[in-house]
């Protein structure tokens, strides 16, 4: 990345000097580049374009924010498009508002000196009733660049909001078939889950060690990935951590289900994504492939989910291990990439998946001891009369008994203005629990 950044450099330097000679190169350059991109097969120009883009998608179908949103990306376009290329127009706006737009299609633009493009979509609304019917607008915005982070100054230009301030990240869920689904993560900061310090020491020095280090993978020619294992009982705040791992990023997201998918589909799913992305596998040990060497054979008299589908076609059913090795050893996968597994029994796992280079970092999420629940209270009765009290108490009833982190979210919600009521419910329960486990 440093050495093509010099080049342009380098290039920007010259055609100061010599605009002409360097117009002339930078023509040939551009021709040689289309030449390539023809010829190149779809998958080979996907694999490139998703590696040095970022996209957007927005529509006015959401609500009014959203419909905010879309007349601010068409506003903002107007005065950067670059018209010459425009072949279809629109009016767009209500009101005194309305105005000529680009219309469907693909829009060239130049923001900070890179390239963009911006496709507009038209779909009429699925409302009931004729009054409610109207055309839903919608934009998907597509930045050139190796950071994602131009794309959020972009849309902070238009929409004139902090994207940092959203509460949501997208994510993507791939599962059979390539069968994708589109939903949102909460965002969530490391700072806010209750954990040792030691766990916490681990987890994101680690991770912050990885993400400032990627010019020293690359010096010494190593693939720049990051697999994660986190392991320990149900509740003990995986997939908290999960989350906040994924705000931290700032990576696209992708979580991935193995129980269904046949052999080979896991790999092709991996390949087909960019650099700066992270795939989600969360309890692994409930998807066989990790439990025995061989995978999941085909078996004719399966009778199982998707059984229907697959009978009789001679394929692999399953991912087997080998496949999930080569993705996490980088050989499928794309640069960049940041791999989170997750498992509730790891004394189940196969031993070559936690082979040292293959998983990067192994944590234990265990639960939580009782310094922790005066932590969380601390956190979430900052304000409320009533904390000091509910210390005292949970100090004094609770002394080694382990709490799982979902039984204090759980309880939390039942007393979400009473840290006294809190203090007495939780105790009850980790007391309760123990005793039926004696």
């Amino acid at each position: 990345m440093g050495h093509l950044n010099h080049l342009f450099q380098l290039y920007a330097t010259y055609a100061k000097e010599n605009p002409v000679i360097a117009g002339v190169m930078g023509l040939w350059l551009a021709s040689a580049t289309s030449f390539l991109l023809v010829k190149a097969p779809k998958h080979v120009v996907d694999k490139i374009d998703n590696f040095i883009s970022h996209t957007i998608v927005i529509s006015d179908a959401n609500g009014s924010t959203y419909r905010r949103a879309t007349v601010r990306i068409a506003n903002w376009l107007e005065d950067h498009r670059m018209k010459n290329w425009t072949r279809s127009f629109a009016l767009y706006g209500r009101g005194d508002e309305i105005k000529l737009v680009g219309g469907g299609g693909r829009h060239v633009f130049i923001y900070k000196n890179r390239i963009g493009t911006a496709s507009r979509t038209e779909q009429e609304s699925k409302s009931a009733t004729f009054s409610d019917q109207r055309i839903i607008v919608g934009y998907r915005i597509k930045l050139y660049g190796f950071s994602p982070k131009i794309l959020h100054e972009l849309m902070e230009d238009i929409l004139m909001i902090d994207t940092s301030s959203i509460p949501t990240m997208p994510v993507r869920i791939v599962s059979m078939n390539k069968d994708i689904s589109d939903a949102r993560m909460l965002k969530l900061d490391g700072s806010r889950i209750v954990m040792s310090d030691e766990l916490r020491e681990n987890l994101f020095g680690s991770l912050n060690n990885y993400m400032t280090s990627e010019q020293w993978y690359r010096d010494r020619a190593l693939s720049y990935k990051y697999t994660i294992m986190l392991y320990g009982p149900p509740g003990t705040g995986k997939t908290s951590i999960i989350r906040s791992i994924a705000t931290m990023l700032k990576y696209e997201i992708v979580t991935l289900s193995l129980d269904n998918m046949i052999a080979g589909e896991l790999s092709s799913i991996c390949g087909s994504y960019g650099a700066k992305t992270l795939f989600i596998l969360e309890d692994l040990d409930s998807s066989p492939c990790v439990l025995a060497r061989k995978g999941m054979a085909f078996d004719p008299a399966y009778e199982g989910p998707f059984a229907d589908d697959l009978a009789g076609d001679g394929l692999v059913r399953g991912v087997g291990l080998s496949e999930l090795l080569n993705i996490l050893d980088g050989v499928v996968t794309n640069d960049s990439q940041v791999f989170i597994l997750s498992t509730n029994q790891i004394g189940k796992m196969d031993k070559a998946i936690m082979r040292p280079g293959r998983v990067d970092l192994c944590l234990e999420v265990p639960n939580l001891e009782p310094k922790h629940i005066g932590e969380y209270v601390r956190m979430m009765y900052f304000d409320y009369d009533g904390l000091e009290e509910a210390l005292e108490y949970i100090a004094a009833s609770l002394t080694t008994e382990e709490v799982p982190g979902s039984m204090l979210y759980g309880t939390y919600l039942d007393h979400k203005h009473d840290p006294v009521g809190f203090a007495h419910s939780i105790t009850d329960k980790v007391k309760a629990k123990h005793k039926a486990e004696a």
